[in-house]
């Protein structure tokens, strides 16, 4: 029929608010009450912000209240909770804007942690690859330029070793 069982919905709404003790189950259960009793009855069904604070930033029960205010005819006590709704929307969109832009800027952060350690594990490898390419290269070099080659390459290696314990640190 397109038409709920608004009496049976608040039943239920009333089973489910003996087992959890939810506002957002009160809030519904008032709203399924004024859809079964009118506005009025919902107005009287709805919890109290001053009672449970937590609905005092919950912006759905202020845009649930403004509602049930406007059916029944209260508009500027409708505006007044419209106003606040919209006021919890608009500050949860821009607490919502700020994680995001920090979300962004710790993003670029991270990309030039990564960049800086890139270029920084780069160095002793480019040293090490050059001495062991002369090293392979040339076999006939004097002992003094293979040994100094050798030790180029271990202290790079040494280093590089230093910052990758330095990067699993962080």
């Amino acid at each position: 029929s397109g038409h709920g069982d608004w009496i049976a919905i608040v039943r239920l709404y009333d089973a489910l608010a003996a087992i959890t003790h939810s506002p957002v189950v009160a809030i519904n259960r008032a709203l399924a009450i004024a859809q079964a009793q009118g506005a009025a009855a919902g107005l009287a069904a709805m919890p109290d912000a001053d009672i449970d604070t937590r609905l005092g930033e919950y912006q759905p029960y202020w845009a649930a209240r403004a509602e049930l205010l406007a059916n029944a005819g209260a508009a500027d006590a409708a505006c007044n909770a419209y106003e606040i709704a919209i006021g919890l929307e608009r500050a949860r969109a821009q607490d919502l804007a700020h994680q995001v832009e920090a979300a962004r800027q710790s993003e670029q952060l991270r990309t030039t942690l990564i960049d800086a350690m890139a270029h920084e594990f780069k160095t002793p490898l480019t040293s090490i690859r050059a001495a062991t390419t002369s090293l392979l290269a040339l076999p006939e070099q004097p002992v003094e330029t293979r040994s100094e080659l050798v030790r180029i390459a271990d202290e790079e290696a040494e280093h590089l070793r230093h910052l990758i314990d330095d990067a699993v640190e962080m």
